[in-house]
């Protein structure tokens, strides 16, 4: 991915700690905000302040239970009930 404004380069294909990947955005989001970079660049462009929130962090526990793939589901289903559905994406899990 790179960096819009620094033009650096940055490689998350061996990133530790990150079960999962997926972009959720709402229905009337634009095609670009399936790609990463895209998304990622636009942001930091969009906002101007110093002290500018850029994106949330959550740690949610997900039942042992489940299998990996039931847990993915699940935050899926999550993210598109409590995010996508009122106007914010999703992106990565660990």
């Amino acid at each position: 991915m790179v960096d819009g404004r620094t033009g650096q380069t940055y490689d998350y294909t061996r990133k530790g700690g990150v079960d999962g990947f997926a972009i959720l955005a709402p229905e009337n989001a634009p095609e670009w905000v399936n790609d990463p970079a895209l998304l990622w660049n636009n942001v930091e462009r969009a906002e101007k302040r110093k002290d500018a929130q850029l994106c949330r962090e959550m740690n949610i526990a997900l039942p042992v239970e489940l299998n990996h793939d039931q847990q993915r589901a699940l935050m899926i289903d999550y993210c598109r009930d409590e995010f996508t559905a009122k106007g914010t994406g999703c992106h990565r899990w660990r």
